[in-house]
């Protein structure tokens, strides 16, 4: 018994759709048990486990962090990005999961979401959902929704906080890891005067720049 049949559900007046979407569920869809019993630990190794919302400490402090413009859970050219720091730290997994409190909803379009993909999907597959009204578009280009990503590894994460005023991503790693990832996401100059105001607006720092 498949435990995504909500999320299925918001589908059924777009026949059209709704059998792409079960397909790709049915594909993707991280299974309540295995959320429970193995991502749960691994992601407490990464984030605060006392995080509720912004501007609370996401990332361990353990960790070490890079803060950039968010807006939605990933962008193509990113994902690559990612995709290369999760060959190079030994990831086979990586999960896609929303910041969702069943108890105080965070907002009124449906019920959350949670994927696990494997390291080498293509981002074309990824994104294979469909357009309007489908999964893919709902999940990838909707800045209504804030997630947790992150690898089987355990060495890095990455909070996408987009439904909030000031959206930013949040990503932790290992700090044997750093050269790794600040070669790869660096803050570009034209954001610079932005994030120093976005983070200063959550009572925030940006590291590297107190």
């Amino acid at each position: 018994m498949n435990d995504y049949q909500k999320q299925l559900d918001k589908y059924n007046n777009f026949p059209e759709h709704r059998n792409k979407a079960e397909q790709y569920l049915e594909k993707y869809w991280l299974d309540k048990n295995e959320l429970n019993e193995v991502w749960l630990k691994i992601k407490n190794r990464i984030f605060n486990k006392d995080f509720r919302h912004l501007p609370d400490p996401v990332i361990n402090k353990d960790l070490d962090v890079i803060i950039l413009k968010g807006g939605i859970v990933l962008y193509d050219k990113e994902f690559e990005l990612f995709q290369s720091c999760m060959k190079s730290v030994g990831d086979n997994y990586f999960i896609i999961l929303e910041d969702y409190d069943e108890n105080n909803p965070p907002h009124s379009s449906g019920p959350p979401y949670r994927f696990k993909f494997p390291v080498n999907i293509t981002w074309e597959e990824m994104t294979s959902g469909g357009d309007s009204y489908m999964l893919s578009y709902d999940v990838f280009l909707r800045p209504i929704r804030n997630y947790f990503v992150f690898g089987d590894s355990g060495a890095w994460g990455k909070y996408a906080g987009s439904d909030y005023e000031w959206p930013l991503d949040i990503i932790g790693f290992d700090k044997k890891y750093s050269d790794l990832f600040h070669d790869k996401f660096e803050i570009p100059e034209d954001d610079m005067k932005d994030l120093m105001r976005w983070t200063a607006f959550y009572g925030m720092k940006l590291p590297g720049y107190e």
